[in-house]
């Protein structure tokens, strides 16, 4: 991981999800660009020398003293999800580290919401004031596509030095644990067993990961997991784009950034 880019707004009194960012660049030895979004119009880049930018930097000079490359600070005026999404993507960061907002996680749609259906860089979700990253769940659909989503669990589980499990819902069986995986899900056991096996020893991540079967309904089967396993990140795939009025009911991946009730990192697809 060689860059990272925390977005915020001057509203993050508590800058929890800023020290977040900079304990994951200093594990990784990454650069660290930090976007704020101000208010007002018009839209645009924000010039260097702005106060509220000078003001921020002081603040990280004592924050994340040490930190080398000296991490940057930018600014625009305009909407988070437009400017923060486009400022990731253009800076071509590896990871995206945003705030989940209280509005995330009720009916309405949040601005975090809006950011990870239109950024094609892996987003981090935090609540305010979360810290454990550990251990790692990474939820599964058994696709080929679906994949992706465990190779970036696995090179974030080697990143905080946590332990992978993975889980994968099989709708057609009865709720709850499912203790002998057939069809698809025994697949997609061999098919991370040959993954792992491909790659050279030594991350946490690259132990032989621990695969959960669950049946029912695929949302509550993922958070079901999500609690038994106390996980501290869970890693999903999402699609990209969407209606922003409303969570549908049938957006699987929306339901679960809205309702994990831990950090959630999102790999779009």
């Amino acid at each position: 991981m060689r860059t990272i880019v925390v977005a915020t707004t001057l509203r993050d009194e508590r800058r929890s999800v800023l020290r977040a960012g900079i304990m994951l660049a200093r594990r990784a030895g990454a650069r660290l660009a930090v976007f704020v979004t101000l208010e007002g119009t018009p839209p645009g880049p924000v010039p260097a020398a702005a106060p509220e930018l000078e003001a921020l930097r002081a603040w990280l000079a004592t924050e994340a003293a040490g930190l080398r490359p000296v991490p940057e600070v930018h600014g625009a005026r305009g909407l988070p999800a437009i400017e923060a999404t486009r400022f990731a993507e253009v800076g071509g960061a590896d990871l995206l580290v945003v705030e989940r907002t209280s509005c995330c996680r009720e009916a309405s749609v949040g601005s975090a919401d809006a950011v990870m259906r239109r950024s094609r860089v892996p987003c981090l979700l935090l609540d305010a004031g979360w810290t454990r990253f550990a251990p790692v769940l990474a939820a599964l659909d058994g696709t080929e596509r679906g994949l992706r989503v465990f190779g970036q669990a696995r090179a974030f589980a080697d990143l905080v030095g946590a332990p992978l499990s993975v889980v994968t819902v099989d709708p057609s069986a009865t709720p709850g644990p499912v203790p002998l995986p057939a069809g698809r899900a025994l697949q997609l056991g061999e098919r991370l067993l040959e993954l792992v096996a491909q790659e050279a020893p030594g991350g946490v991540a690259l132990l032989e990961p621990r695969l959960a079967v669950r049946g029912g309904p695929v949302v509550e089967g993922v958070l079901a997991e999500v609690t038994r396993a106390e996980a501290g990140v869970l890693v999903l795939g999402v699609r990209l784009g969407g209606p922003a009025d409303r969570i549908p009911e049938t957006s699987v991946a929306r339901r679960l950034a809205q309702g994990a009730p831990c950090a959630v990192l999102t790999v779009p697809l």
